[in-house]
């Protein structure tokens, strides 16, 4: 079987080389917010209103389409063989002209539903058949019945695979089985009613000169064709876009909801974003028809169905004949499909439960062909319920689990292949009515025992061919996985790409080392299976190891591995000699005495890691993983789809890297927890920190740990500058000068396009915006250079850059102004405001975006910053327009930071709180030293006050008490109280999403607060940022 492996090879490449096509920058779906955060409450209710105002109405409709397909063979328990003068050939003839109609437009319609979209293309085509339906009361011989059927058949074509494929833009992968049962069950739902709903239009039969069957076209058509106009109406184009009529749109999601869902079904299958509403090109075509995976199940599909045209239209009268009257028939035929319903749902339930497919397939099939055996051998003298109940168990079976095998072709087919891959298999499925027409012949009434056993053949071998192709899946194509098992790995790889040319194959053999527990539990049974083969794959990786090893001892002593940051054209096409390889004397000696057993006194098992060590639990830990992964992983570059058993598995490698994510994550908890981890988390980090100095060149993961301890200082010591991120910053941006993840940062060649070096170029990134922030924070020196903030900017150049990391650039850029023009020995305003202009202009576009308060909020400080550094420095006098506008920038950080509050507010970095404390510190010192002038000059100088206080509350509200934004409230107040002391507000109790409010300001306890601001900023925001005993002129 040399084509499967081959096959899924060459799609493991072919995701693999196109996966820069699936980053958050080159995704443009409406509603796709890769940022969102929603909690599993707000998933099942979006979930859930697709259950309830999507899904209901597809299904009516299908049950019309099945309405209109099989009402024939109510018909025909009437007069309706009298009445146009036509036998079982006529039937038969008329059945495979709806199957020719069916097939010939199927793929057409699918393409075409593609391109306008199934939400308007098909309502039209119901609309349609609904029409003709209802004209089929004209007909008078075998000629027009054979017309009617055809171009009902025709128009019905497309259907099918088109609201599959449109039902998939609502659910992921994992969730289409019982989705797709639910669609599909509408041939149970429309066996159950359609008899009682047959039974009372056939009643009409007399009325206005009509026959029974006439008022069942009638009726029924009507309805069908109305459904349509509804459907066209009321279905959305995505969960994001309404339809609009007159200008007038409805929306059935709100805006966060329809995010959610867009943005989940994109992140579990990415494919699903790179062909909205384009054609399907001929190429298309023939790739998914060079697909092995699809014929599996078309196969499968076609023999397995060639029993439901002969079932479906000659069980009422098989009923009939077993001595049962016309009505009654047309009741019982509706108890199979009652029972099919159920069986149909349950296994879909099952499948999806257990993410397992070809085996529950394999027991739909087999259970059809119990049923159709049970009918055709049963004994002539087997009572007439006996043989009924054969007739039942085979309407239980039949098309059971179509959806779950269409469901699992959905997954394992890429997104440009899925129209053309689900209208060829419900194209299979219709094409099984060809022989299934012929089986039922009039001389083998009224059992049929020929064509039943037929049938049953057929699903045994349907049986046979799903089973063979799970096998073929297990072997060669990750199982019942689907194809967001390519994106999973891709990821958070932890084999690093070959920077250059086409993806290793044995690269895609290695990803299996790097699979979730889940999926190595899942494929334990295969073991046997695919050893042999894996330990080949694993003896060649191994050779191929020694070989580039040999490589590197012979080549390393000429290859100059020192950066070249300045140069421009310079390529560094290959790092350092690893130091154990050629270890300096100090790292030798260090070896040597850790040889000997010589340690530090504190120093632990350099291995270990809190969960080792017994300070908590995998569970908790786990636990809090997923909560950082949630709402910090982007600063680091976690994959947002990658699960959290995988994602600790990969983290905890790195001690330093596990302890610091844990640290920020148990400050929101409990606090409690907090109090009982944090200090000794803290403890281990610093202790972690030591260690790590005298390592070099280190991984990716080093330099994600001192993004959060810098970033995050002041939370995770409970004191600003509990750590020195600058000092951290800085080594970690001396690391990098030497560190091969950073390699085409340091050479200035060509943009990266693999997902891991985009990732840690934004890594780089962020460590340069943390680095600049505390060099103005610390009024110290950067180490950094203008070339190596143009890298930053260089960076947004690609075509895989998101929103939030162009505005991480932009920060850059705006701190590097900061650090340059407000930091000074000299600062020149009018030049400062220049500048800042400049850069607002170059970036404008970002501030009509989504979050753009912080970058608002980066600029006033870069102006309050300058005014108050200014005239420290001079000592000059400050004017009241000077005032007046440094009491604006001041007043509209706080604003923005208080009416932009939302679910995120808690989970910013610590230099968005230093800000707004810096602000309010100014604000403070500004409306005491010159209230007077301010009252003078019209200022609401009890507004001001009272803003402070709203500030005040406002951090007591964000989170736990050992949270940043409650300590930094603790900082103001002390330091309000001490220059305001006569001032006593009203109540300021307006409460805050992110938390509660602390209530009645008089209600604190001033003398219990440290007055010394400067002791709890040293060098920081202390309280002489500008010489407030400076006079003041008009």
């Amino acid at each position: 079987m040399a084509l499967p492996k081959t096959t899924a090879l060459t799609d493991q490449k072919q995701a693999c080389s196109n996966n820069v096509d699936i980053s958050d920058g080159s995704i443009h779906v409406l509603g796709y917010d890769p940022n969102i955060a929603p909690t599993s409450s707000e998933i099942r209710k979006a979930i859930l209103k697709v259950d309830l105002l999507i899904l209901p109405l597809i299904v009516v409709c299908f049950c019309f389409l099945q309405f209109d397909r099989t009402n024939i063979g109510n018909a025909l328990t009437d007069t309706l063989r009298k009445d146009i003068h036509i036998n079982n050939s006529d039937i038969n003839l008329a059945q495979t002209l709806f199957t020719v109609g069916f097939v010939i437009t199927e793929l057409p319609f699918n393409m075409i539903s593609r391109v306008m979209g199934p939400e308007r293309f098909l309502p039209i085509t119901m609309f349609l058949w609904g029409m003709v339906t209802w004209g089929q009361i004209f007909i008078k011989n075998a000629t027009g019945l054979h017309a009617a059927r055809f171009f009902i058949g025709a128009m019905e074509g497309g259907y099918i695979p088109g609201f599959a494929l449109y039902i998939s833009k609502y659910y992921t992968n994992q969730e289409l089985a019982l989705r797709y049962a639910i669609f599909w069950a509408s041939n149970n739902f429309a066996g159950i009613l359609g008899g009682p709903l047959s039974i009372g239009l056939l009643f009409l039969g007399g009325r206005h000169g009509l026959r029974g069957w006439q008022w069942l076209f009638l009726i029924e058509g009507i309805l069908t064709s109305f459904l349509g106009i509804i459907a066209y109406i009321y279905l959305p184009h995505s969960a994001a876009k309404p339809k609009t009529f007159f200008k007038r749109s409805f929306s059935l999601f709100t805006p966060r909801e329809a995010s959610i869902l867009t943005t989940r079904v994109i992140t579990n299958d990415p494919s699903k974003a790179g062909r909205s509403r384009k054609r399907v090109s001929p190429s298309d075509v023939l790739e998914t028809f060079l697909d092995w995976r699809i014929y599996g199940h078309i196969v499968s599909g076609f023999l397995s169905m060639v029993m439901i045209s002969p079932v479906n239209t000659y069980a009422p009268s098989i009923i009939k004949d077993l001595g049962f009257t016309r009505l009654q028939a047309n009741g019982l035929n509706s108890v199979g499909s009652a029972c099919a319903l159920l069986l149909s749902i349950s296994l879909a339930f099952s499948s999806d439960r257990f993410q397992e497919r070809g085996i529950h397939i394999a027991m739909g099939f087999l259970w059809s062909a119990a049923g159709l055996v049970w009918l055709a051998l049963s004994p002539d003298r087997s009572g007439k319920w006996v043989l009924y109940g054969g007739v039942v168990w085979t309407q239980m079976g039949m098309g059971c689990v179509q959806a779950v095998n269409a469901a699992w072709l959905t997954a394992k087919i890429q997104d440009h292949k899925r129209p053309v891959a689900l209208a060829a298999y419900a194209m299979s499925i219709q094409l099984a009515n060809f022989p299934g027409n012929q089986l039922f012949r009039t001389q083998d009434a009224p059992r049929y025992t020929r064509g039943l056993i037929i049938a049953a053949s057929c699903a045994f071998a349907a049986t046979v061919v799903i089973l063979i192709w799970k096998v073929f899946y297990r072997i060669f194509d990750n199982g019942d996985q689907g194809v967001e098992a390519m994106y999973v790995n891709d990821g958070y790889a932890s084999t690093r790409r070959v920077e250059s040319g086409p993806c290793s194959l044995d690269e895609d053999f290695a990803t299996i080392e790097s699979v979730s527990p889940e999926r190595q539990d899942h494929d334990h049974d295969t073991d046997t299976c695919t050893g042999s083969a894996q330990r080949a794959v694993n003896e060649r990786l191994e050779k191929l190891e020694k070989t580039v090893e040999g490589l590197v001892d012979r080549l390393g002593h000429r290859l100059d591995a020192r950066p070249n940051w300045n140069n421009e054209s310079a390529r560094t096409t290959t790092e350092s000699i690893s130091s154990e390889q050629n270890p300096g004397p100090v790292v030798l000696i260090r070896e040597a005495a850790i040889d000997a057993g010589v340690h530090f006194p504190d120093q632990n098992d350099p291995h270990s890691d809190v969960i080792s060590s017994g300070l908590l639990t995998l569970p908790m830990a786990q636990s809090l993983l997923e909560l950082f992964h949630v709402h910090y992983g982007r600063w680091v570059k976690f994959p947002e789809t990658i699960p959290t058993s995988t994602l600790l598995s990969r983290v905890r490698e790195s001690p330093i890297l596990f302890c610091s994510v844990l640290l920020i994550a148990v400050r929101h908890t409990t606090q409690e927890l907090a109090d009982r981890l944090a200090p000794q988390l803290f403890q281990e980090a610093k202790r972690l920190v030591t260690a790590s100095l005298l390592v070099v060149p280190q991984s990716i993961h080093f330099f994600q740990a001192v993004l959060i301890l810098s970033l995050w200082s002041t939370t995770i010591g409970q004191v600003p500058l509990s750590m020195d991120s600058w000092l951290l910053t800085g080594y970690a941006l001396q690391q990098a000068s030497v560190s091969p993840d950073f390699v085409q940062v340091r050479s200035g060649s060509a943009l990266p396009t693999e997902r891991e070096r985009l990732d840690a170029w934004c890594v780089w990134i962020h460590l340069c915006l943390a680095h600049l922030q505390y060099c103005v924070g610390t009024r110290r020196q950067a180490l950094l250079t203008e070339a190596q903030i143009d890298r930053c900017a260089w960076f947004i150049e690609s075509d895989h850059v998101s929103n939030y990391e162009t505005r991480m650039v932009a920060e850059v850029k705006l701190y590097w102004i900061i650090y340059k023009k407000c930091c000074g020995a000299q600062i020149a305003l009018s030049e400062v405001k220049l500048d800042l202009q400049t850069w607002r202009q170059e970036w404008d576009a970002l501030f009509a975006q989504p979050r753009s308060q912080f970058l608002q909020m980066g600029f006033h400080f870069a102006h309050l910053l300058a005014y108050s550094n200014c005239f420290k420095i001079s000592r000059s006098e400050m004017t009241c327009s000077t005032v007046s506008e440094m009491i604006h920038h001041s007043t509209t950080i706080i604003n923005l930071a208080i009416d932009k509050t939302d679910d995120r507010t808690r989970h910013l970095t610590d230099q968005i709180y230093h800000i707004v404390t810096f602000s309010a510190l100014t604000l403070s010192q500004l409306v005491h030293r010159y209230e007077s002038r301010l009252q003078a000059e019209s200022h609401d100088i009890e507004a001001l006050d009272t803003l402070i206080v709203k500030l005040i509350n406002w951090l007591r509200s964000i989170g736990l008490p050992c949270h940043t934004a409650s300590m930094l409230s603790d900082i103001v107040l002390a330091h309000f109280v001490k220059l305001r002391p006569g001032f006593r507000p009203m109540d300021v109790s307006a409460s805050y999403e992110v938390g509660e409010n602390i209530g009645d300001f008089d209600t604190l306890d001033y003398q219990s607060l440290p007055l010394d601001v400067a002791l709890l900023y040293p060098d920081f925001i202390g309280s002489e940022l500008f010489d407030m005993d400076a006079g003041v002129i008009s």
